[in-house]
Formats: C-alpha cells, structure tokens, sequence
C-alpha cells in the first residue's frame, strides 16, 4: 500500500515533516509513504483554463 505525506510548512525544522518521516522509517515494512512539499503542489487558479489540454 502507498501513501502520500503532504509537509504543509516550508520551514527547514518542520514538525510536521519530523513525524512524517519518523512515521515512514518505523512502518517501512507496513505501507510506503512519499513525502510531498507544499511548495511543489500547484494552487488552484480557477482563471486558468486547462480544459484544452485533453
């Protein structure tokens, strides 16, 4: 089973991004966690039309 972790801070001593990892190292055997930054998740822009893309 995989997962993804979102840290939502962008400060180099995160809690969040701590327990994320703490989590992914002790349940390895258990599940696979990604870790993803909320700096490198696009924000919604309604203006944007994306329909032409498909």
């Amino acid at each position: 089973m995989k997962f993804v972790g979102i840290v939502g801070s962008n400060a180099e001593q995160s809690y969040n991004r701590k327990l994320l990892k703490f989590i992914r190292r002790h349940f390895k055997l258990k599940f696979e966690l990604e870790l993803l930054e909320i700096t490198d998740i696009p924000m919604f822009n309604q203006d944007i039309d994306v329909s032409d893309n498909f």
